[in-house]
């Protein structure tokens, strides 16, 4: 039975998963058409993607890279006509539970100024360098 064009798909991937291509493609062409950081794949770190899908479309997705016990939020975005539904919460808390099942205690990020009441909501703290670096920890 196939699922209704509407239904949302959760995925969790590695980057280098090779099954993973068309959800990779999918996440690629998200960034690329509606956001101003291109996506940059680091292949030499442990890195995950979440991905909302919703029939063949990716809506959101977010990328974490883990080095030691810090990870990265990189490119989390929303289509814009998707935005206001929680959707960017879902792929946030995706990596952060992927952070969590690898013993990561800070994950850090740098925000887009319009996105950082966004993260503060989520917990997450301004870094005392004063750019739009935020943090939060995750192991208390």
């Amino acid at each position: 039975m196939c699922a209704a064009p509407d239904a949302l798909g959760i995925f969790v991937v590695s980057a280098d998963d090779p099954s993973a291509g068309r959800l990779i493609y999918e996440a690629i062409e998200l960034q690329k058409n509606h956001s101003s950081v291109p996506v940059e794949f680091e292949p030499e770190k442990l890195q995950f993607l979440s991905i909302l899908m919703r029939g063949q479309r990716c809506i959101s997705n977010g990328v974490i890279n883990l080095e030691g016990d810090t990870g990265k939020i990189r490119n989390l975005i929303t289509h814009p006509k998707q935005r206001k539904l929680g959707l960017g919460s879902m792929a946030l808390s995706l990596l952060e539970q992927v952070a969590e099942t690898r013993a990561i205690s800070r994950i850090w990020l740098t925000s887009m100024d319009d996105a950082t009441s966004f993260y503060a909501n989520r917990g997450y703290l301004p870094m005392p360098s004063g750019l739009s670096n935020m943090y939060r920890d995750l192991l208390k």
